[in-house]
């Protein structure tokens, strides 16, 4: 019974089946349309093959010698979030500053995370055109984590590998 105006980022393509209208906890609403269409065309490809290694000086280093590196989103964005830190940690608890300025560092994690998952769609989808068959490197993403840290993490190889 609510009525919602929304910006149309790209064509609906094919009958719509369901929406499901979602809030996070930034307060932004998402709507997703759930549609029938008919069967994806298949591309044709290449047939290379590469292997992948991931590594902490590139991201991906490959069999062919093509290196990827990763710009490291959170590392460049890490003054402000320092910043937005400091400002939630001054304000009284409970406050509805201290409300606003936990949300404002919430849409900066927010950001860091879309800028990492853009690129990392943007590199599968490169690497889909290019080759037929990808090898890459079983991880232990976790003890790397306890060794590395915070530029493990600022990578989200897990996520690429499940993007890709």
């Amino acid at each position: 019974k609510q009525k919602y105006k929304y910006f149309k980022s790209r064509d609906i393509e094919g009958n719509i089946k369901t929406i499901t209208i979602k809030r996070d906890t930034l307060g932004d609403i998402y709507l997703y349309f759930v549609c029938e269409t008919n069967e994806n065309k298949v591309l044709a490809r290449t047939g290379k093959s590469v292997g992948y290694d991931f590594g902490l000086k590139q991201f991906l280093t490959a069999s062919d010698n093509e290196d990827i590196k990763v710009p490291l989103f959170f590392k460049q964005n890490s003054n402000d979030i320092k910043k937005a830190n400091r400002i939630l940690s001054r304000k009284k608890k409970g406050s509805n500053h201290r409300r606003l300025a936990k949300i404002a560092l919430a849409r900066l994690h927010k950001k860091i995370a879309n800028q990492r998952k853009d690129f990392q769609f943007k590199l599968a989808n490169d690497i889909c055109k290019k080759y037929a068959l990808i090898c890459i490197e079983d991880l232990n993403i976790k003890g790397m984590q306890k060794r590395w840290g915070r530029k493990i993490s600022d990578y989200g190889f897990a996520e690429f590998i499940k993007i890709l």
